[in-house]
């Protein structure tokens, strides 16, 4: 038996990754590895220090930037204000110039460029309408391309098309009411589009429509 024990108890870090002179490692079971770039990427990522949203996208050039898009989405919010619409873009947090360079960042590019697909070939959304409560018959498909504000438009048109309305009448006045609420519907498509991982090259968007039930797969 030990009759003196010194325990020493060293908290987890909060500033993730740590580097020693041979490089990252990570402790599996009883050993530490030594991490691939692609570990440490990954690892990176999860930790909040690489966000994919605001990597300046490198491939952009001003000729991509759709012009008109971005119009419309400054007079929907009322976004008048006289700047330079290289300026308002910087104060979005979506673009910057640098070296008197100006890029969209990766998040701007998916917005508010002609072809987003050209960029990030799976950010793209797929609505299916099915017959049962299966996938065994399609009834109707359409896939989304396009910045993710047309995106979601067109996906939230496709859900009105094929969602089940109901009537209700509150005096004389009747008021349709869906089957699935659309707020609900609408929350769960911005969320599967701001949210989803565009690190991963499968990244597009699916939903589907059954008999009994409404999916949205990110």
């Amino acid at each position: 038996s030990f009759k003196e024990v010194l325990v020493i108890e060293v908290p987890e870090g909060k500033d993730k990754l740590y580097k020693c002179k041979s490089g990252f490692f990570i402790r599996e079971g009883p050993n530490s590895q030594k991490m691939s770039r692609d570990r440490i990427m990954e690892l990176s990522v999860s930790e909040g220090k690489i966000r994919f949203d605001e990597q300046l996208n490198k491939e952009f050039k001003f000729e991509d930037f759709n012009q008109e898009r971005f119009s419309k989405f400054l007079k929907e919010n009322n976004l008048f204000t006289g700047l330079d619409e290289k300026d308002i873009l910087v104060s979005l947090g979506l673009a910057k110039k640098e070296k008197k360079i100006f890029f969209l960042n990766n998040a701007g590019v998916l917005f508010f460029t002609k072809n987003p697909q050209q960029f990030f070939l799976h950010a793209y959304l797929d609505c299916v309408l099915f017959k049962g409560k299966d996938k065994s018959e399609v009834i109707d498909r359409k896939t989304f391309r396009g910045g993710l504000l047309e995106q979601l438009s067109s996906a939230k048109d496709f859900v009105k098309r094929h969602l089940n309305i109901g009537y209700k009448f509150k005096g004389f006045e009747r008021e349709e009411e869906y089957e699935i609420p659309l707020r609900a519907v609408e929350e769960a498509l911005v969320n599967a589009l701001m949210h989803r991982d565009y690190f991963f090259s499968g990244a597009n968007i699916s939903l589907f429509i059954y008999h009994d039930r409404l999916e949205v797969i990110s």
